[in-house]
């Protein structure tokens, strides 16, 4: 048996790995990836998270979850991995110098010319390779998107980026996708409804997506908007037919994903690395409307990306879904929690 940290400084609140309670309000998909993957992991292995803001230790799944502070010696992982915060590497460094670490990213990069960036950020992101170098680690991203985003950003915008970036051993695994069991099979999901649209990333561009809902209107009148928000828009009221759901559970909101038309997000402002909505929208059967940009092309069909900023584009292709039916969608099984385990075992074996 082996035992893997992770060691997580960047979570908004503590959780655990019950993620359909009330008390997992506001945390998103980062989190419940390590909570689903640490909970696969602890079926072998002791697993051990520790977080930032947790104030009491407590087994929750089977895993330990304990707070940064708590962190001591006596621990003796045999792998650490960090997430978001390369400086937090050479910390763990020094705790345990035989463990083999990983810096597992979930952040996309967006970055100006070299000569635009301020010299601070420049020195910041060249930390992360120096971090990565002098502790022997190891990049993790989360799509090939993903991975190729980082790599771009580096040999764009950092003296020495290149050469440094290629010392470095990267790779990416994706997220893991869960959804209710009866919600992946068609026979025992909710009835779909022709008229339904479904929005759920209130900060990744509601305003954009608020836009072309109003656009489409104009040609599909029936059509309806309804968007989960972790916390209450700031506006007087909604827009006619965009209706408010308030916060869902991810079992909540699953089931409003397998009824709906499909996911609609044109929004064009921060990519996804993934995209847990993605390919939670294609587990139960329900297609995406999205912008080609990010992870979209990657995990969608060619049939579910466009140009989101051309509203008649958008409007045309959910007007044709409605005409001659919606794509045909499935699960992919990379994104099974049993699948994306062996990946990060894989990992840990090989260093």
């Amino acid at each position: 048996m082996s035992t893997i940290l992770f060691v997580d400084p960047a979570c908004p609140r503590q959780y655990g790995a019950d993620l359909d309670g009330r008390r997992v309000r506001g945390l998103g998909g980062t989190e419940g990836t390590v909570a689903r993957l640490t909970t696969e992991l602890a079926r072998n292995d002791r697993v051990i998270v520790a977080q930032h803001n947790r104030e009491r230790a407590e087994m929750s799944g089977g895993v330990e979850f304990v707070a940064a502070s708590q962190l001591h010696r006596d621990m003796q992982p045999d792998a650490v991995v960090v997430l978001r915060r390369p400086r937090q590497l050479r910390v763990v460094k020094r705790l345990f110098p035989h463990a083999r670490s990983f810096l597992w990213m979930h952040d996309w990069y967006v970055a100006p010319p070299y000569w635009f960036m301020h010299p601070l950020k420049q020195a910041r992101h060249l930390g992360m390779l120096r971090s990565l170098l002098a502790t022997d680690s190891t990049l993790v991203c989360v799509s090939a998107a993903h991975l190729a985003n980082v790599e771009a950003f580096v040999r764009r915008s950092l003296f020495r980026g290149e050469s440094l970036l290629e010392q470095v051993r990267r790779t990416y695994v994706y997220n893991v996708v869960a959804v209710p069991e009866h919600l992946r099979d068609s026979a025992t999901r909710p009835p779909m409804n022709p008229r339904k649209l479904l929005f759920g990333s209130l900060w990744k561009g509601l305003d954009l997506v608020l836009l072309a809902f109003e656009h489409i209107r104009r040609t599909l009148p029936q059509m309806e908007l309804h968007v989960s928000f972790y916390e209450p828009p700031n506006m007087r009221r909604l827009p006619a037919n965009v209706f408010n759901l308030g916060h869902l559970s991810h079992d909540e909101f699953c089931h409003h994903l397998a009824e709906s038309f499909c996911y609609f997000y044109p929004a064009y402002r921060i990519p996804e690395t993934f995209g847990l909505v993605f390919g939670e929208s294609h587990a139960v059967g329900t297609p995406v409307l999205a912008h080609h940009f990010g992870a979209a092309p990657e995990l969608l069909s060619p049939a579910e990306v466009l140009d989101a900023r051309n509203l008649d584009a958008v409007t045309s292709r959910l007007a044709d879904w409605c005409r001659n039916g919606r794509p045909a969608v499935a699960a992919r099984p990379e994104y099974l929690i049993a699948e994306v385990a062996r990946r990060w075992t894989g990992l840990f074996n090989r260093g």
